[in-house]
């Protein structure tokens, strides 16, 4: 996907700081190039010592806007090779040489990046504006095992282990890197070390927020006090982070937390009660129109029917008065726009197409074929053991099968992408209702496929002809009231 150049010119003006001159704010590098800037004005440079053979075979990372949208290059033939990349923030981008090692570096909007690959390919050299700042990252992965101390802290986030042993591990992961920064990073530019600061915390009570919400502790409750993400709090960060997409998760996960009853809503439905407290939290309009254009284009993305695409037009029209860049409203009208013309064509599972059909193991191991339930509408989950949102869908699935039990309703949960013994554990654990198959990888992969499937878990409704009649339809929670509507 080609990117405007009006994209950048964006984030320079609005979020950066540019002022109407097209002068660069001098405390911002990375965005020091010139009222000109192109998106493909950012550089790597890969150079491989003499008679090395390794390529560089896959280069990957994700832009700002549209939100969380992935962008791939697959360089050529060259051994040294010097690749344009499309970047809107500072970025982490991945690297896969042809021998199937990977690097993560960063690089800076405007900048030429130089990677000089040494003979074991292990420790990397740099020049460039990131050059200081790739070494570091470098270094501080060898030494403490992780880029940011999120990359570690994630893994406590969704446990059994208490709110405030969190905390503190969290913290302690913090401290170290604090420490860390203090005593090797002082070949930053000053404000690359203010942001890498800035970083640090954001990333550390984003991963607070999410281990909160993952506990269901109540926005009201001291936890969330103690974590401090307060209106002065957004202004000291949002100066270094306005352009990096972890502040709008961090956001997100900060927003939604204040709202009762979250996790019985969808996402659009907990973003219009989310709208007002937006308001009045993000009082910089630049934080408020990319929270907007980064969240609605992020999920538009993987919408599957027109119901949600519907819901998200009206969601942007109550957004709208929000924002003022003309070049962040095309973004999110482009962003529907395409979304709309893939639910039209022929490669996605549109309402009234054949359910695709497939035949799996029940927990006895007899054979199951979808089509045997044809004159019976079908509720069908697709879920992994490992996944988080599948296994709190449970008790509500659970709920539907006992208040559906008027026959004209199937249940059929697909255990996908997960270890056969696992799932036996997990039916005899959680006693899972309704009928329960098992997907091999390779089958459960062309499930996803063919269901189209963009996230975990994934719900289909199937009509008693055995037609789709919605794609990613209701999670079990919510789907009760509109099966009720639409069975009458």
């Amino acid at each position: 996907m080609r990117f405007p150049a009006s994209l950048i010119a964006v984030i320079l003006a609005v979020c950066v700081g540019f002022n109407t001159t097209g002068q660069p704010v001098p405390d911002l590098p990375g965005y020091a190039a010139g009222k000109n800037v192109q998106p493909s004005s950012s550089w790597l440079y890969c150079h491989f010592p003499s008679g090395s053979n390794i390529k560089v075979k896959e280069i990957s990372w994700y832009m700002l806007l549209p939100g969380n949208s992935r962008q791939q290059v697959m360089p050529g033939n060259s051994p040294d090779t010097l690749i344009a990349l499309q970047v809107d923030h500072f970025t982490d981008i991945y690297l896969e040489l042809d021998n199937d090692d990977g690097y993560e570096v960063t690089v800076l909007p405007g900048d030429t990046l130089h990677i000089y690959f040494g003979k074991d390919n292990e420790d990397l050299a740099f020049s460039g504006k990131a050059a200081a700042l790739n070494e570091l990252l470098q270094h501080k992965a060898k030494f403490l095992g992780y880029r940011y101390s999120s990359d570690v802290s994630w893994k406590l986030v969704e446990t059994v282990i208490p709110l405030d042993s969190c905390f503190l591990a969290f913290d302690h992961y913090y401290q170290v890197e604090q420490d860390f920064l203090r005593e090797h990073g002082k070949k930053l530019l000053p404000v690359l070390y203010q942001r890498e600061l800035a970083i640090y915390v954001l990333r550390n009570k984003w991963m607070k927020l999410r281990a909160a919400s993952w506990r269901n502790i109540p926005p009201e409750s001291s936890s969330y006090t103690a974590i401090g993400a307060d209106n002065a709090f957004l202004m000291s960060v949002s100066k270094y982070t306005a352009t990096d997409p972890v502040y709008y998760l961090f956001l997100q996960y900060l927003f939604w937390g204040k709202i009762p009853g979250k996790n019985d809503l969808s996402f659009p439905d907990a973003y219009e009660k989310v709208i007002p407290i937006l308001r009045a939290a993000l009082r910089d309009s630049t934080s408020l129109q990319l929270f907007h254009t980064y969240w609605i284009t992020f999920n538009t993305k993987i919408i599957e029917n027109r119901r949600m695409l519907k819901t998200y037009k009206n969601l942007y029209e109550n957004c709208r008065r929000d924002i003022t860049s003309p070049y962040l409203h095309t973004v999110i009208s482009e962003s529907l726009v395409s979304r709309e013309k893939y639910l039209s064509g022929p490669l996605s599972l549109d309402s009234g197409m054949l359910a695709p059909s497939f035949a799996l193991p029940d927990e006895a191991g007899k054979q199951v074929i979808l089509e045997q339930f044809k004159g019976k509408w079908v509720y069908l989950d697709l879920w992994a053991t490992w996944c988080t949102p599948c296994l709190k869908d449970i008790p509500a699935k659970n709920h539907l099968e006992s208040v559906s039990g008027d026959g004209l309703l199937q249940i059929i949960s697909v255990c996908i992408d997960c270890k056969y013994a696992d799932w036996k554990q997990m039916l005899s654990d959680k006693k899972i209702a309704g009928i329960n198959l098992f997907a091999e990888k390779k089958v459960g992969d062309e499930i996803r496929l063919k269901y189209k499937m963009q996230a975990w878990p994934h719900h289909v409704l199937i009509d008693p002809s055995g037609k789709v009649y919605e794609n990613a339809t209701y999670p079990p929670s919510n789907f009760y009231n509109f099966f009720s509507l639409l069975s009458r």
